[in-house]
């Protein structure tokens, strides 16, 4: 059945925008990707009814296997998204257990409020509606939002819980990738290395790039800090 739709998929998937998650997006878009997809699929005109149905069943069982708390908690938390393509009922239980998951009986009134400031800073004239552009430019991420001074200090309790579910990732990709590396370096010449040394090698590996950036950027702030930096 798989083969026989699989051209089709691939239109759904080309169709919808952010349907390829990668270990860069927030676990929020794991749910926000699914919500989309199901709501792309009828409305694509180059595939079949049945092929429709088949794929949506295909979608819907999937995501019910992978589907926990962490995704719709981190969906209905998310500034930019705010659980916009949530069926009400399952944005109403997932509200309904933030006083349980955060530990906390004031968790519940503390979204009302952060629902309101939401919207309120979505208004052009209000004083912090420069907060609301950055969220919806992509500029700050879910993570920065929820350690700004200003949602800390007035939503402690969703604060808690918003940093734990944003630390996590979507996909398995990073893990994958570790795999590969070390593969690439423990190798059928190289079998006598030991654990310790391979772990080593594959972090250095891994964040070498990240570390690269840190040096520059460090370097360019020295230069600014001694008036070394070059005028154009």
């Amino acid at each position: 059945m798989l083969s026989k739709v699989r051209p089709s998929i691939a239109i759904t998937c080309h169709k919808t925008d952010c349907c390829i998650l990668d270990d860069k997006k927030p676990i929020s878009y794991v749910q926000h990707t699914i919500e989309e997809l199901t709501g792309n699929i009828y409305d694509i005109h180059e595939i079949s009814q049945s092929d429709k149905d088949t794929i949506s069943r295909l979608v819907e069982n999937r995501w019910n296997f992978l589907y926990s708390e962490c995704h719709g908690l981190s969906y209905l938390l998310d500034p930019k998204l705010k659980g916009q393509h949530m069926a009400e009922k399952d944005k109403e239980a997932l509200i309904a257990s933030l006083n349980e998951k955060c530990r906390s009986h004031q968790a519940v009134l503390e979204y009302d409020k952060y629902d309101k400031f939401l919207t309120d800073i979505s208004e052009d004239n209000n004083p912090r509606n420069a907060l609301h552009c950055e969220i919806h430019d992509d500029t700050m991420s879910a993570m920065e939002f929820w350690k700004s001074a200003y949602v800390v200090k007035n939503f402690p309790n969703l604060t808690k819980l918003a940093r734990s579910l944003f630390s996590l990732v979507p996909s398995s990709s990073a893990s994958e990738r570790n795999f590969s590396t070390f593969s690439f370096i423990h190798t059928k010449l190289r079998n006598r290395l030991l654990i310790d040394k391979v772990q080593k090698l594959v972090f250095i590996k891994g964040n070498s790039s990240k570390l690269s950036s840190v040096e520059k950027t460090s370097e360019e702030e020295d230069d600014e800090l001694y008036g070394l930096k070059s005028s154009d």
